[in-house]
């Protein structure tokens, strides 16, 4: 009973974590122009035109690289020191740009109040939707500081609260509780629970994500039965941008 309390206690974050998340759909969308294409799967036969049209895009929006001098007025703080900044001058918005020593990006808008990053991967067939995405808020019924990675159904949790949750779905309401959910990353023993993934549970499998390779779930809502591969590239980037913004969530 005390689990399934808790479940329905992480609703409220979850469905918060899920209405910004719309934010990071969007910020995939706008950081597809600012790469001019530069993440089109080597294997897609359509690369060319999606390039093309990528560049076509580019050419249409106009950004501008923006010196840090101007952010500190605004009172925008970049999560890196090494980052780009660039401007969208025809909406008055603004977005990082840090590239890492794996030759992996991320994306972040600075023009709102809520931390929203995107971490393409480049072996997705749509690298900016299917990245990896980050958000940081405060509950404002609660002001309770939460952080979320999420990529496909699988969401990770990080709150004042609750601590580090693991879900293979983004709607565990829906989770089938007399049966189990797995989790298995590469080769490793496969993880399993009925409902969500708690504490030291939920590290263990962050520490596996940050090692391995590939993660498969599989997971049952009523009448329902859905398995997932996903590929792990980038996500260290992404968990340690959330631990390194998660302090700084106002």
């Amino acid at each position: 009973m005390k689990r399934i309390n808790l479940i329905f206690g992480l609703l409220c974050i979850f469905n918060f974590s899920n209405s910004y998340a719309e934010d990071g759909d969007r910020l995939s969308n706008l950081s597809k122009i600012l790469s001019e294409g530069s993440y089109t799967h080597p294997a897609n036969s359509e690369s060319t035109t999606l390039r093309e049209k990528l560049e076509d895009k580019q050419r249409k929006t106009e950004f501008e690289d923006v010196p840090r001098s101007e952010l500190k007025k605004l009172g925008m703080l970049p999560a890196y020191g090494d980052s780009i900044i660039r401007k969208d001058t025809e909406k008055n918005e603004y977005f990082e740009i840090k590239e890492f020593p794996d030759g992996n990006y991320m994306y972040r808008t600075l023009s709102q109040k809520e931390i929203v990053a995107v971490f393409p991967v480049a072996g997705e067939d749509d690298p900016f939707g299917d990245g990896w995405k980050v958000v940081c808020y405060i509950d404002q019924i609660t002001a309770i500081r939460n952080c979320s990675i999420t990529k496909y159904a699988i969401m990770i949790l990080k709150s004042a609260k609750h601590g580090l949750v693991f879900s293979v779905s983004n709607e565990p309401n829906k989770l089938n509780p007399l049966i189990d959910h797995y989790v298995r990353i590469d080769k490793n023993t496969p993880l399993k629970t009925t409902s969500i993934f708690i504490g030291s549970q939920a590290a263990n499998i962050i520490e596996q994500m940050k090692r391995g390779e590939i993660m498969r779930t599989r997971f049952h809502e009523f009448g329902d039965t859905y398995e997932e591969t996903i590929y792990l590239d980038g996500f260290t980037n992404a968990y340690n941008f959330m631990n390194l913004m998660y302090p700084q969530v106002k």
